[in-house]
C-alpha cells in the first residue's frame, strides 16, 4: 500500500500495482492535518501538530486507531532509527524511545527547521535555508553542532520547565573539550543521579533528568540541586520537582 498525506486533513490510501499504476482504495478524513506520516507494515503512523497516531491499516477499508499519544514539542518532520523516533519542528528538535507507549522523551534542544535526516547518532535539521548538525552521545545529551562561535565560558542554565514532572532539560556550554561531570544531590548534598560522565566537545548541550535515583526509582517531591563539574570549575543551581 502507498499513503500520501494531501495536506488537505486527510490522507489517500493506494494500492500499487504490478505494472506501477495506482489504485485508490480509501481516504482517511482527519480532524488536523497531517505533518508527517510514516507506515510500518499494516501499521501508519502519523503526527498532527503535537500528537502522535497509529492505525492499525490490516483492513485499508476500515482502518482503526492503535494508540494515541501527545509529544513534548510539535513536529513537522519525524524519523524512526533503531527504535527510537526523532522528530523536528518549530520548537525544535526531539528524541523519544519507542520501547514503551507512549513514547519517552530522553532529549530536545537545537534549532526549529523543517526537514530531518539521522544514522541513529547524527541528526541533521534543517529549516530550508541552512543545516544544524546534531550527535547524541552515550549519556543521551544532545550536542548541537551550532553555525555562531563557541561559547566563551563554562555556563549552566537554569532547568526547564521549572517546577517540573515528570521531565526537565538542563543547557550548559563548554568553552572547550572537556570531561563533564553533572549530577543531581538532595539538599543534604547526597548524591541522587549522575545524568552525565564523559568527555564533551566544545559547543552548546542538553541533558535531562526524569525524576529517578540511580536504580531508576521516582524519588520525592522537592527541591534538588544540579551541579557541572569540569576539573577546573563547578557550578549549581536548584530545581524543585512537583510530584
Amino acid at each position: 500500500m502507498l499513503y500520501i498525506s494531501t495536506g488537505k486533513q486527510s490522507i489517500g490510501i493506494y494500492k500499487v500495482q504490478d505494472d506501477l499504476s495506482l489504485r485508490w482504495v480509501n481516504q482517511i478524513d482527519l480532524a488536523l492535518q497531517a505533518y508527517e506520516i510514516q507506515a510500518d507494515g499494516d501499521t501508519l503512523t502519523y503526527f498532527t501538530y503535537d500528537n502522535i497516531t497509529r492505525l492499525d491499516c490490516s483492513d485499508p477499508f476500515r482502518p482503526q486507531i492503535i494508540s494515541r499519544a501527545a509529544l513534548f514539542l510539535p513536529v513537522t518532520s519525524g524519523s524512526v532509527h533503531d527504535n527510537r523516533l526523532y522528530t523536528i519542528g518549530d520548537e525544535g528538535l526531539a528524541i523519544y524511545e519507542l520501547d514503551r507507549w507512549p513514547p519517552v522523551l530522553v532529549s530536545s534542544g537545537g534549532r526549529g527547521g523543517k526537514m530531518l535526516a539521522t544514522d541513529g547518532r547524527i541528526v541533521a535539521t534543517s529549516n530550508g535555508e541552512s543545516v544544524h548538525v546534531y550527535y547524541l552521545g552515550k549519556d543521551r545529551v544532545l550536542s548541537v553542532d551550532r553555525t555562531e562561535p563557541l561559547p566563551a565560558v563554562l555556563s549552566l542554565s537554569q532547568n526547564y520547565p521549572n517546577p517540573f514532572n515528570p521531565i526537565t532539560f538542563i543547557d550548559f556550554s563548554l568553552p572547550r573539550a572537556a570531561h563533564v561531570k553533572l549530577s543531581v544531590v538532595n539538599l543534604l548534598g547526597q548524591k541522587v543521579r549522575t545524568l552525565v560522565d564523559s568527555r564533551l566537545e566544545a559547543g552548546f548541550h542538553t541533558a535531562s533528568w526524569d525524576g529517578t535515583d540511580s536504580r531508576g526509582t521516582a524519588v520525592a517531591s522537592g527541591v534538588y540541586i544540579y551541579r557541572i563539574e569540569t576539573g577546573e570549575q563547578s557550578f549549581s543551581k536548584k530545581m524543585m520537582l512537583v510530584r
